[in-house]
């Protein structure tokens, strides 16, 4: 037992998130109405969204090319290894001399240019044969995925920050674990509803307008954030 110990830490240390939201004078709500809070939570979701929209379609549209079962399991690794490759190099870069919503930004960018090239796009009329700009595609989505789910969190944590400078070590703490929270619920609603799109995408629409509407939805997402920020 610590006999130098503060009740009042003690106190401070049990709080909930809903007190300290309420000490902010702020809600769950409230936060997400606003863009600088908002778009970073988005974008994670997108995140995943994209990673995993593919996985019906993908598979039957290289089949269809002619490759074997073999030859399809290791193109389906060829987007993970380049996220394993993007996930060394943010950690290692990191944010040092590039603010956070730079690097989300380019990871929508490089979304957009990778969904192009995973159809590869019947908008504007690409070689549907090419496995090549496929695999290409592919793997510039695993490595610039990267991008918008590391950064999310940070700056999700830092709009927080800057919206209150005076914020004591327990509410940051507290508000860290309420943006975790809120970001796995968002990384969970992209998961369930990246198959869904991808699977009534591809029958609706074929598989290479699917990807087509994918890169429209990471243009949407990137303008609305740069608008809003």
């Amino acid at each position: 037992m610590d006999l130098y110990a503060n009740p009042e830490d003690d106190d401070g240390e049990n709080a909930s998130i809903s007190e300290v939201l309420l000490e902010l004078g702020t809600t769950r709500t409230k936060l997400l109405k606003k863009p600088n809070y908002l778009f970073p939570l988005i974008c994670g979701m997108l995140g995943y969204f994209q990673f995993d929209f593919i996985n019906p379609i993908l598979s039957t549209h290289l089949d269809d090319m002619g490759l074997s079962e073999q030859n399809i399991g290791l193109f389906f690794c060829i987007g993970p290894a380049f996220y394993l490759i993007g996930s060394l190099f943010v950690t290692r870069v990191g944010a040092k001399h590039i603010e956070k919503q730079a690097w989300i930004m380019t990871g929508i960018f490089f979304s957009i240019v990778a969904q192009l090239m995973l159809g590869p796009s019947r908008i504007f009329g690409m070689d549907k044969e090419n496995l090549f700009m496929i695999g290409v595609g592919y793997a510039t989505m695993g490595f610039f995925d990267t991008f918008m789910l590391v950064f999310c969190l940070p700056e999700m944590i830092e709009a927080v920050e800057r919206e209150h400078p005076t914020m004591t070590n327990l509410q940051k703490a507290k508000m860290a674990d309420l943006s975790s929270g809120l970001l796995t619920a968002f990384f969970g609603i992209g998961t369930v509803a990246a198959p869904i799109y991808g699977a009534h995408g591809g029958s609706l629409m074929g598989y290479r307008f699917t990807c087509d509407g994918m890169a429209l939805i990471c243009l949407t997402v990137g303008v609305a954030y740069y608008l809003c920020s």
